[in-house]
């Protein structure tokens, strides 16, 4: 079993991290920045998403950073490493 470096390891744990917020749907930007969705501050609504959908999506993106954040206490079954 080969020991990977904690550099390499969060690189590789990243990298997982951005696949599965990809198979939840969730954007993902090619600088890998996560977009819920766009707010029209002057009209107060939801442009490309709905509120619903943006906590959603909000949640699952926080629970699915935590697994990969080793320092969260709790993995997530269905991501298991």
């Amino acid at each position: 079993m080969s020991s990977l470096s904690r550099k390499g390891q969060r690189g590789l744990n990243k990298e997982r991290l951005l696949l599965a917020l990809k198979k939840e749907n969730i954007l993902v930007s090619s600088k890998n920045e996560v977009c819920f969705g766009n707010f029209d501050i002057i009209q107060e609504i939801f442009v490309n998403t709905s509120p619903e959908m943006f906590l959603s999506n909000f949640i699952k993106a926080s629970l699915i950073k935590g697994h990969y954040s080793s320092n969260k206490g709790y993995q997530i079954e269905s991501l298991a490493k």
